[in-house]
């Protein structure tokens, strides 16, 4: 397999002098060293003979960083759980939307107390109002059944 063109390690090797610049906090930063050092020598390795016995080369083996932002080490595990999320999927077209909330008098919502019944009633209200007005418009894609569901969250 050809190595790609850039690599993130490349990316933060290049920007290594200013890489606290771009993080919040040291677990980020640490993050990013390890991402950085993956595969190198600074993290050692070890030597492998080729089983096959037409070669039975050696062949110098970089460590990993093991880290779970890493697309060397953990690449392959993200893209098994996105065609496993992708199995799960209906066989029906989707159209997420998104309704976010305006006051009555045009402004936006106000923060509310995190217990606020009132307030939650409110907004459940709303949000249903929008939802059922944008089922009711013509030109809405519909499903095989011919009306939309929703899921919804505070």
């Amino acid at each position: 397999m050809a190595r790609p063109l850039y690599q993130v390690a490349d990316v933060l090797e290049r920007n290594q002098g200013n890489l606290t610049e771009y993080t919040g906090n040291s677990w980020q930063l640490r993050t990013l060293h390890a991402l950085r050092k993956c595969r190198t020598a600074a993290l050692g390795g070890h030597i492998d003979r080729c089983d096959n016995p037409k070669c039975r080369q050696l062949h110098l083996i970089y460590n990993s960083c093991r880290n779970r932002h890493c697309p060397k080490c953990q690449g392959h595990k993200r893209e098994a759980w996105i065609l496993a999320r992708e199995r799960e999927l209906l066989e029906v077209p989707y159209f997420p939307r998104s309704f976010g909330g305006v006051h009555p008098a045009g402004h936006a919502e106000p923060t509310l107390p995190v217990r606020s019944e009132t307030g939650v009633h409110y907004i459940v209200q709303d949000r249903m109002g929008r939802f059922t007005k944008f089922w009711c418009q013509p030109k809405v894609p519909r499903g095989r059944y011919g009306h939309g569901g929703h899921t919804a969250y505070l």
